[in-house]
This record gives structure tokens, C-alpha cells and sequence, in this order.
């Protein structure tokens, strides 16, 4: 058990972390991205299952005992407050998940939450490379790579394994070039043996109904891109038409703005002065990265409102730890 799993325990056997919470231990905003919420299989990235329905249902119990949870809407007004402690989840690309799993939960509890999707995925219903990277390490049938020199040495496919494989495989992925993914993927997938994923990914992302389902409940819509770059390695044109094609999918299917979104993949690197140039000029009020999670009113910044993950690591007392002292986590 690692230092912060034994004080996460302590903390909440202790009953030290409910008092510390409820004494108001820190002042601001913490804001919560999740990707899919279920059970672990083999159809996907596994570090995007953030937590099961149990776990998720836990997560929200405790929030709404201690914590004010708030929508994006109510974010301008808590700021000119300037004090408090506020809490927001979000739920990024648009997984099928979210509305059969979370939604429910969320309703059941009477909680906001902010959806942002990526428009291509519900329009093409196809794998995104995350998971399709994962879906070829899965279902090879080999035990390892052959050595070629394209995939930087030999790749482990042993079950007990592959998830160490796939996230390797996924963070290299994410440091290429653009130009260069296309082959990268190629080479994985005859170094897999299981070739290219063609079918459709039909069952795995929300549909508009979905969507506008969850709007209609009070739940929040916002944009992710169409085909979820990393706006900053764009041109202006092309971060302008990734917005702007978001945008007009998510208003025609809701006739309404979109007033929210956020950047794909989140890192400081990943969106730049003309992404937020681009957001503000078509009317976007709020845009969400995907670091630290925790933000005081001082350090407010509309256009960049940080998030942090959690993962199925993240049991309840580190979820409870996370809420109790988020500037540990800052960073994280």
C-alpha cells in the first residue's frame, strides 16, 4: 500500500478527513473529468475506466452530503462570490457509458454534470485510435512483437501484460508527430497480428438522442472537436474548422449555443492563444483543460478550467482524500 493509500485509509477511519471537510479545509473550485463509467473489458483504453456504477455511486453520495456540486452555469456567479467550495463533473468524448451508467445515477441524486462530446464519434460511430490500439493488443493472438525496429523493441501481448502494453503503446502514440500516426498504427497492427479495426463502433458511443435526452433532464452539452486533435499541433484554419464543425453539429442537434468545451487530451501544450482566440469568437464562455483539478478564485481563468482524473485505482477513500486536501493533488 503506497504513503498516500495508508493516509487515505487513516483519514477516513479516523473520521479526521470528514472534520477537516466539513471545517473547510480549502476554497475554490475542483472539477472532476471522467471518461467511462462500468466495468473493465476489453473493448478499450482501460485507464479511461474511471470507476464502476458502485464506486461512481459512492463518489456522488459523498458529494452531495459535504460538498456544493454546481454546473457550469452557475460557475460566473460562485467566482464573483469568491469563496466556497464547489465542485463540477464532467465526462469527455461521449461513451454510450455515460448516459446508460452515470446518467442514472446522476438523475437518481439530483446532480449536474457537463458532457462534452466529440461530434465525429456519434455522427462516424468508429473506433477512436485509443481504443483501437487497445483492441489490437487484446485480441492478438501472438505473445510478443517481432523485433522490427518500427515499434522501438519487442512488445509484450501475455494477458497478464497487456495492460501495461497498452498505455505504452497509447503515450507513445500521443508524443508523435501527426504525420506520423497514421504509420505508427500500421506497424502496430502487424506487429499484433490483428490488423486494422474496420467495423463500426456502434454500440460505444452516445447517440443524439442520448444527448438531447440528457439536455432535456438538466444535465449540460459541450463541444470536444469532431475528430479530437491536439488543436495546438493545428493550423488556425484547422483549429477554426474543428470548433466550428463541433459547434454547428451540437447546435443543430440541440438549438441552443455551445457555450462550453474542452480541449482534447487537456495538457498545457494542447491548446495555445488561438485555440482560445477561436473559442471566444464563436461564443464559447468556458473551456476546460484536463491538469490539477483544483483552482482558487484568484487564479481564475474562464478559458482554461483545470480538471483532474481519476481512474479505477481511485477507491473511495482516495476519492474522500482527494476532496479533503485537492492541493495535494494539484499537479497530479
Amino acid at each position: 500500500m503506497s504513503k498516500t493509500e495508508q493516509i487515505a485509509r487513516f483519514a477516513e477511519v479516523s473520521r479526521l478527513g470528514r472534520l477537516v471537510r466539513q471545517l473547510g479545509g480549502w476554497n475554490g473550485i475542483l472539477v472532476f473529468g471522467y471518461h467511462r463509467i462500468g466495468f473493465m473489458d476489453d473493448s478499450g483504453d482501460p485507464a479511461l475506466w474511471d470507476a464502476s456504477p458502485l464506486v461512481f455511486e459512492e463518489q456522488v453520495c459523498l458529494l452531495k452530503k459535504e460538498f456544493d456540486v454546481i454546473g457550469p452555469d452557475e460557475i460566473e456567479r460562485v467566482v464573483s462570490i469568491g469563496r466556497g467550495r464547489y465542485v463540477l463533473l464532467t465526462f469527455d468524448d461521449g461513451y454510450r457509458d455515460n448516459f446508460d451508467e452515470a446518467f442514472p445515477i446522476l438523475k437518481r441524486h439530483g446532480l449536474p454534470a457537463t458532457f462534452f462530446v466529440t461530434t465525429g464519434f456519434l455522427d462516424n460511430r468508429q473506433i477512436s485510435w485509443w481504443d483501437e490500439i487497445a483492441w489490437m493488443v487484446q485480441v492478438s493472438t501472438r505473445s510478443e512483437s517481432r523485433p522490427d525496429g518500427r515499434l522501438d523493441g519487442v512488445l509484450s501481448f501475455l494477458p497478464h501484460e497487456r495492460g501495461r502494453t497498452i498505455l505504452s503503446l497509447i503515450e507513445r502514440y500521443r508524443r508523435l508527430p501527426r504525420e506520423s500516426t497514421h504509420a505508427f498504427m500500421e506497424s502496430l497492427a502487424e506487429a499484433t497480428g490483428s490488423g486494422r479495426h474496420h467495423g463500426d463502433h456502434q454500440e460505444v458511443w452516445m447517440t443524439w438522442e442520448n444527448v438531447r435526452e440528457l439536455r432535456a433532464s438538466g444535465m449540460h452539452i459541450g463541444g470536444h472537436t469532431v475528430n479530437h486533435p491536439r488543436l495546438a499541433r493545428l493550423s488556425l484554419d484547422e483549429q477554426e474548422q474543428e470548433i466550428v464543425a463541433c459547434k454547428s453539429r451540437i447546435e443543430a442537434e440541440l438549438g441552443e449555443p455551445m457555450r462550453y468545451f474542452a480541449y482534447p487530451y487537456g495538457e498545457r501544450d494542447s491548446f495555445d492563444d488561438d485555440t482560445r482566440r477561436t473559442l471566444a469568437e464563436h461564443g464559447v464562455e468556458l473551456a476546460f483543460s484536463f491538469y490539477n483539478g483544483y483552482q482558487r478564485f484568484k487564479e481564475w481563468d474562464p478559458y482554461d478550467v483545470r480538471r483532474r482524473g481519476l481512474g479505477p485505482n481511485v477507491n473511495r477513500q482516495r476519492f474522500a482524500l482527494m476532496l479533503t486536501l485537492p492541493q495535494v493533488f494539484a499537479g497530479r
